[in-house]
């Protein structure tokens, strides 16, 4: 499942990238995000094996459509704080992946996936509210 995963999300980062820079930065963060919260609500409740493999799939694509859009908002926002941004943001990215097997191990499976659906849903929402929308900058 990590496999379908990570190549999903690896195999899937140019388009995740040149979309982003097509249709905008926000659109693909909360399509990302919408796409995550489906894909982990479908894990947590999942009992085949091509249900599971399509989820695992999808919280990769997800991840794929708005990790590089998020980088790329972060980028053009930041202006001349730009490596302070990319620091922090690194520290909270790590973080995650600290936390979050050790909460894997900590709590079952499906409880895990349900949190995570949660999660993304409310960034989904806070994001679609409080998020400024920007466009890629023109290139020449």
């Amino acid at each position: 499942m990590l496999g379908v995963r990570n190549l999903s999300r690896q195999g899937m980062f140019r388009l995740g990238g040149t979309l982003a820079d097509r249709i905008g930065y926000m659109p693909m963060i909360l399509t990302g995000c919408t796409l995550r919260t489906g894909a982990f609500a479908l894990l947590a409740f999942a009992g085949t094996l091509p249900a599971l493999i399509i989820a695992s799939a999808a919280t990769g694509f997800a991840g794929a459509l708005f990790n590089p859009a998020v980088r790329a908002y972060l980028a053009q926002g930041a202006g001349q704080r730009r490596v302070e941004a990319f620091a922090a943001f690194n520290v909270f990215y790590q973080a995650g992946i600290l936390l979050g097997p050790l909460a894997g191990l900590a709590l079952p499976f499906r409880a895990v996936c349900a949190v995570s659906a949660g999660a993304f849903g409310v960034l989904a929402l806070v994001q679609a509210r409080a998020l400024p929308a920007r466009r890629p900058e023109p290139t020449r």
